[in-house]
């Protein structure tokens, strides 16, 4: 008798325990664009390819999402920033897609990797030096990258690290296997088109139409946010 009085609290308790535990851990669903937390009616949506989180708290667990295969995605929260989510491979998700733009982040340094291997950079640059880079992409000469038809012969991942929040915001980097020109009509004068800031440009006759052509170089940076690249200089030089 006194084995069962003991025995049959405990298992009680434990029933109690793990039903409580269960009951915290929050539901999310797939809906079209996102996931959607059963708890808050919350929907997250994927945040743009060029950000990633660089690292969680396995205590910030926002919840859990079941495949119907039953592979689970578990869900965590990201600090410092309000309505984020990341996931086990790093892919970050909002509630409204709101997160700081790159022009906006405390920089506290970028990293040139292989594409999607982080743990192995090719190039450090400091904070200042991640500053120079960011600021000569952003006042750098747009293209729309559908418009690049030249073959790439490297590709790598240009990583900029905010300071104090665990984001990152990745660029592409290119190097292509030939120079990378575009073609662009002359203006009603007969003039090149300022188009592309201090983009090296010339004249030159196609066929029989004479066209300004901008002489882009052959490595350039791709922001996949913007759907624009950037002429830059060679970064896997010493």
């Amino acid at each position: 008798m006194k084995f069962r009085f003991c025995f049959f609290p405990l298992l009680l308790a434990a029933i109690l325990l793990f039903g409580a535990c269960h009951a915290k851990t929050v539901t999310f669903r797939q809906v079209r664009g996102g996931f959607y937390n059963e708890k808050t009616g919350a929907v997250y949506i994927p945040a743009s390819d060029c950000y990633r989180s660089t690292g969680y708290f396995e205590d910030a667990l926002a919840g859990v999402y079941t495949s119907p295969s039953g592979n689970k995605t578990s869900f965590y929260h990201l600090e410092g920033i309000d309505g984020a989510l990341t996931d086990g491979n790093h892919i970050v998700y909002t509630l409204d897609g709101a997160l700081p733009a790159f022009s906006e982040l405390t920089l506290s340094g970028a990293q040139l990797c292989l594409t999607d291997a982080l743990t192995f950079p090719l190039v450090s640059y400091s904070a200042d030096e991640a500053e120079l880079l960011r600021n000569a992409v952003l006042g750098g000469a747009p293209l729309p990258y559908s418009r690049v038809n030249v073959g790439v012969a490297n590709r790598y991942d240009l990583v900029f690290f905010a300071d104090g929040l665990p984001l990152s915001y990745r660029l592409i980097y290119q190097e292509f296997s030939e120079e990378l020109l575009i073609y662009e009509p002359l203006t009603e004068n007969g003039e090149i088109p300022d188009l592309y800031p201090n983009v090296p440009a010339e004249k030159a006759t196609v066929g029989n139409e004479e066209l300004a052509v901008f002489r882009f170089g052959t490595q350039v940076l791709y922001d996949r946010t913007a759907k624009t690249c950037y002429p830059v200089r060679n970064l896997t030089s010493d």
